[in-house]
């Protein structure tokens, strides 16, 4: 990085000194229900909703203390992993996650959107009009708990809490209007924003009308470390994490870059180029008109869903076109979403102020993904050697070009600095 590169990295919060006994706190006084062994007490059924892989939600220390409170109160337990429109978890996977005792233990159902079999409509509609439909099994438990992340979410505001339920536990049609442009094309449907914002509405209304009787949210810092659990009803335990992470997560900007450096945040997120697309957009308020973003992520598993890959391929040198395209129609395509939100990038830099670096992507097919290789700037080599070839070139074609660098990529909320008028 030049000498003068401005590095973006919010203030770090201390993480918890003993994170199993803050758990353990957090069950037994939670906000606003009874303790979670004195609410299991008698249940027939209690189903807990857990992420997938690409969620660094630390599983590993959460369940034991959780599964422990239920054990002797509930009568049955399963972990119901809320997919959404993501492929089920694989065997080596889950153990990742959850750990081999715990997969030996319990039963561990992955949700499919596109199965009618398991899936019931709710008894009434959000605002917006939508008939959701939810998991069977989670709605018939007598006993539902949601546990998830808090962090910046760069369509809903915030995740965790709400979002547990939808996207991760309904249908396909209802994702895909919760993705759509009537709510994406909204400004406020942006990271860090919940007042106003549709999405943010539309979650959590369904989550309402599909209920919860508890709900855990946990928040990390950079270095995945537990920093804060919050226990309790659906809206106490989701606005305290949030407070949380919004005490950290924030980082000003004095004045937009002419190139951010920025990451896909690292395994698990970046696993794919359909979840790097949120390092992009969180770059998006450190970047001048016509500036650059230089993205790095491993896209370990390639590009993603074959539909999002096929959508992708089919408007190659056309990211206007398609944005037209969607506003104009009613039908929302799988994960069209991912590529809409990539277009509000394009929209800013164009396709040759995109710059990608991975290993899991080769050039031709990466081309084809409306961005520009960074091999295409920086040379053969590997992706080191790439992405610093790619820094190289672009500072030579810019000389004394301003240069932020966002290692944490979308965990970061880059914010422009507002002094205050005469």
């Amino acid at each position: 990085m030049p000498a003068d590169a401005h590095e973006l990295r919010p203030e770090a919060p201390e993480p918890l000194p003993r994170p199993v006994e803050a758990i353990l706190e957090s069950l037994r006084r939670p906000l606003g229900p009874p303790p979670l062994r004195e609410l299991a007490a008698g249940r027939r059924h209690a189903c807990v909703v857990v992420s997938d892989i690409t969620r660094p939600v630390p599983y590993r220390l959460l369940l034991p203390p959780l599964l422990a409170e239920l054990e002797g109160a509930a009568g049955r337990i399963t972990l119901l992993v809320a997919t959404g429109t993501h492929r089920a978890s694989t065997v080596e996977e889950k153990r990742e996650m959850f750990g081999p005792d715990v997969v030996t233990r319990y039963p561990i159902v992955d949700h499919d959107s596109r199965d009618p079999a398991q899936l019931a409509a709710l008894d009434r509609r959000t605002s917006s009009g939508t008939q959701a439909w939810v998991n069977r099994l989670y709605l018939e438990a007598d006993l539902r708990i949601l546990t998830g992340l808090a962090e910046p979410h760069f369509m809903a505001g915030y995740s965790g809490g709400r979002k547990a339920i939808c996207p991760g536990l309904v249908d396909l049609r209802t994702i895909q209007k919760f993705h759509g442009p009537g709510f994406l094309e909204d400004p406020r449907a942006a990271s860090g924003v919940l007042e106003g914002n549709p999405c943010h509405r539309e979650a959590d209304e369904v989550a309402r009308i599909a209920g919860a009787e508890f709900t855990v949210n946990v928040a990390l810092d950079l270095q995945r470390r537990l920093v804060g659990v919050f226990a309790g009803g659906l809206d106490a335990a989701f606005e305290a994490a949030v407070a949380k992470v919004d005490s950290y997560c924030r980082a000003e900007v004095a004045e937009p870059a002419d190139i951010v450096v920025t990451s896909g945040g690292g395994y698990p997120l970046d696993k794919t180029f359909y979840q790097t697309v949120k390092g992009m957009v969180g770059a998006l308020p450190a970047v001048r008109e016509g500036g650059v973003v230089l993205i790095a992520s491993e896209c370990s598993e390639g590009i993603g869903n074959r539909e999002y890959a096929e959508l992708m391929f089919r408007y190659e040198g056309r990211h206007e076109a398609f944005r037209r395209d969607i506003v104009a129609r009613e039908a929302v395509e799988q994960d069209q979403w991912e590529f809409e939100e990539q277009c509000k990038v394009l929209a800013r830099v164009g396709v040759e102020g995109l710059v990608v670096c991975t290993g899991g992507i080769e050039g031709a097919t990466l081309r084809r993904l409306s961005v520009t290789p960074a091999a295409a700037l920086g040379g053969e080599g590997g992706p080191e050697a790439q992405l610093q070839g790619a820094l190289d070139a672009l500072l030579l074609r810019r000389p004394g070009a301003r240069v932020i660098a966002i290692p944490d990529g979308p965990y970061v909320l880059a914010t422009i600095r507002l002094w205050p008028g005469p």
